[in-house]
């Protein structure tokens, strides 16, 4: 086990520390977990589902917690605003029934829900963000 000069030669580690037997999940980033802890899910997943009017996979994540009135460093959009601008009309309906904010603004596209409605002629979402009293 002696090198010369008197040091201890460096023995090959032939097993592994017992805490990386344990790990069996990937770590997340700090990001992912902050936006883990925050949305309840997978936000962008459901946000890219909303905008391609997937209204399956949105009732999925919204279920699981989602938080749907989340606007993502990344994105500066809200799901709403986004949603409605596609012109996901029945994706729209189902975020403002499950309880998205009808007055949160989205920064990147600097509109309002109802004004983002009116931009892209969608009555029937115009009329639910009055009822719910959007401004």
């Amino acid at each position: 086990r002696r090198h010369r000069g008197g040091t201890f030669a460096r023995q090959p580690v032939t097993h592994k520390p017992a805490y990386t037997k344990a790990r069996t999940h990937v770590q997340s980033s700090p990001t992912q977990a902050l936006e883990q802890a925050v949305s309840g899910g997978n936000w962008k997943e459901m946000f890219d589902a909303a905008v391609a009017g997937d209204l399956g996979l949105v009732e999925y994540h919204v279920k699981s917690g989602v938080d749907i009135n989340y606007a993502h460093p990344e994105f500066l959009s809200t799901p709403l605003v986004a949603t409605i601008l596609a012109r996901q009309e029945a994706v729209a309906l189902y975020l403002l029934s499950a309880g998205a904010n009808p007055n949160l603004p989205s920064e990147f596209d600097g509109v309002t829900p109802i004004q983002a409605a009116r931009q892209v002629a969608l009555a029937n979402v115009e009329k639910k963000l009055v009822e719910l009293g959007a401004k």
